[in-house]
């Protein structure tokens, strides 16, 4: 409930048709954030959050640009610049949780500053 309703970053919904495993919980951050996703994500790791990113697009990889050259694909980047996975697993405590959405959420506050309108 605390995640769904903010102006750093959405979440995707799933219909209630779909049985997932969570085991991850991507948001995707607002744009303006964007040139800062590295410093948030070291930030957030300095606090004990062990933020990750999925997915590095493919063709990013020395063994893709070797073989098939430079390319850029807009959608799979702009993915990429917008995605962060927050810790999430099946036996996290709703306390941990909150305690990684206290610190997300004071953090995104923090970067939200350095840009205007987040």
């Amino acid at each position: 409930e605390r995640l769904s309703e903010n102006k750093f970053f959405t979440i995707d919904k799933l219909s209630k048709e779909i049985i997932s495993s969570r085991h991850l919980y991507p948001i995707l951050l607002n744009k303006k954030l964007h040139p800062f996703k590295e410093e948030i994500f070291e930030t957030l790791h300095k606090q004990g959050i062990g933020v990750q990113v999925h997915y590095k697009p493919i063709y990013q990889n020395s063994f893709y640009r070797e073989k098939f050259g430079m390319t850029c694909q807009d959608v799979a980047e702009d993915f990429y610049n917008s995605e962060l996975s927050i810790p999430c697993h099946q036996l996290m405590s709703l306390e941990d949780a909150q305690h990684v959405i206290d610190i997300l959420l004071d953090t995104l506050t923090a970067y939200s500053l350095k840009v205007n309108n987040v």
